[in-house]
């Protein structure tokens, strides 16, 4: 639950500013052209962000059912049905538990050299005296 309530106010917090940043330096006779990019740029990066975030779950979660119950012959496509009970539920839910921090962990990763390049790449302005 922390994960994603830090996960939320950060996309709350950047999202906004950097639509406002993308429309005001464009001008308003490229506001359109700005506005498409900024959008078809937003869906493609969550496009590959769902991607790569879903294979690393789904490795990590595997990786850890595999450990935690090596050699069983759980049917993977009853894992919910599984999750509810004996040792075979607790292997499901910490595995999915270890595929979810994975994910925050390289959320949180890439958060950290985005934040690096922004200071980084934006410029500052010079103080006006």
């Amino acid at each position: 639950f922390p994960g994603v309530v830090v996960l939320g106010l950060g996309m709350a917090i950047t999202v906004a500013p950097l639509t406002t940043s993308v429309m005001n330096s464009a001008g308003k006779d490229r506001a359109g052209i700005a506005s498409g990019v900024n959008n078809a740029i937003s869906r493609i990066a969550g496009l590959v962000a769902i991607a790569v975030f879903g294979l690393l779950m789904a490795q990590v979660f595997d990786q850890g059912l595999n450990q935690k119950l090596p050699g069983s012959k759980l049917d993977r496509s009853k894992l919910a049905a599984a999750a509810s009970s004996g040792p075979e539920g607790r292997a499901v839910k910490e595995s999915f538990v270890d595929g979810f921090r994975a994910v925050m962990l390289l959320s949180a990763g890439l958060s950290v050299v985005g934040g690096l390049c922004a200071a980084g790449l934006v410029g500052r302005r010079p103080s006006s005296k």
